[in-house]
C-alpha cells in the first residue's frame, strides 16, 4: 500500500509570500517592473551589495532605492520588495536575507546556514512529503526525535556553536509528550 494523500482540504495552501520567495526575487521584480532591464540591473546589484551591510547601511540604502524606484513610477515593484522580502519597522528598513556580522554567529561566518543544511538534509527527508496527515507526520517526528536521542547517547561526536545546556534524552522525551 502506498501512503494517502490526505483530501484537499487539509493541505494549506502557500501564502503570496512564500510563492514569492519560491519564485525567486528577480522573477517577482520582472513581474512587477514597467522598466524592467535598467531597473532589474540595479535592484540585483543592490541585493548583492547590500547583503553583507549593518542594519543602519542597509536600510539607509534600501530607503534611498525604493525612493528612485518611486520616482521610476515603479511602484508595483516598491511595493512587491515591502511585501515579499523586505521588514520595514518605522523608518528602519531590513531583511531576513541580510547577512551582516549583526546577524551572524560569532566566530562562525555562516549564519544560520547549518541549520538550513539540517532542514534540508536531515529535517525535511525524516519528516516526509509535506502533503501528509498529522498523524503520519508526528509519527514521522516521533522516529527523528527517537534517532536523534540515540545519535546523543553515544557520546559527544557533536559541536556546540553556542554555549548551552546538553541535549539530553529526558529533555527530547519531554518534546515528545509535549507533541503527544
Amino acid at each position: 500500500m502506498g501512503s494517502q494523500r490526505p483530501p484537499a482540504q487539509d493541505i494549506l495552501p502557500l501564502s503570496e509570500k512564500t510563492q514569492a520567495w519560491r519564485t525567486g526575487v528577480m522573477k517577482v521584480m520582472q513581474k512587477h517592473l514597467v522598466n524592467d532591464v535598467p531597473n532589474l540591473d540595479i535592484i540585483e546589484q543592490y541585493i548583492y551589495a547590500t547583503r553583507p551591510a549593518p542594519r543602519a547601511c542597509f536600510s539607509f540604502l534600501w530607503a534611498t532605492l525604493l525612493d528612485y524606484l518611486v520616482e521610476q513610477k515603479e511602484q508595483s515593484a516598491v511595493e512587491a520588495l515591502v511585501s515579499y522580502y523586505l521588514e520595514v519597522e518605522g523608518q528602519c528598513i531590513d531583511g531576513s536575507w541580510r547577512a551582516s556580522f549583526d546577524r551572524m554567529i560569532p566566530g562562525q561566518a555562516g549564519g544560520s546556514q547549518a541549520q538550513e543544511s539540517f532542514h534540508r538534509c536531515r529535517l525535511r527527508p525524516a519528516l516526509g512529503p509535506r502533503d501528509q496527515s498529522l498523524k503520519d507526520l508526528l509519527h514521522n517526528l516521533e522516529n527523528l526525535l527517537r534517532s536523534r536521542a540515540r545519535e546523543l547517547e553515544r557520546g559527544p561526536s557533536h559541536f556546540y556553536a553556542i554555549p548551552g545546556m546538553v541535549w539530553d534524552r529526558d529533555l527530547i522525551e519531554g518534546l515528545l509528550l509535549f507533541l503527544m
